[in-house]
């Protein structure tokens, strides 16, 4: 375990020490289906996007767990 805090570490040693205690990264998009804020969040009133990427995410997200569960059932 490396002597400097965090805030001193360069970022990439932070991730590496991060993955080799079995943490992972996801990254996901801000936007989800309606359907899925709705089941996941209980938000009835989601922020809708005027020109989506598709229809799938036409509303942004409120909560993580949405793009999670894609996260999984996709990989």
């Amino acid at each position: 375990m490396s002597e400097l805090p965090e805030t001193r570490r360069p970022r990439f040693a932070v991730y590496n020490e991060m993955a080799a205690r079995g943490y992972r990264e996801v990254i996901s998009y801000a936007f989800v289906d309606e359907q899925w804020e709705l089941d996941f969040a209980a938000n009835a009133a989601p922020i809708r996007l005027q020109n989506p990427l598709a229809a799938q995410y036409a509303v942004m997200r409120s909560t993580l767990i949405g793009g999670l569960v894609e996260i999984c059932k996709t990989t």
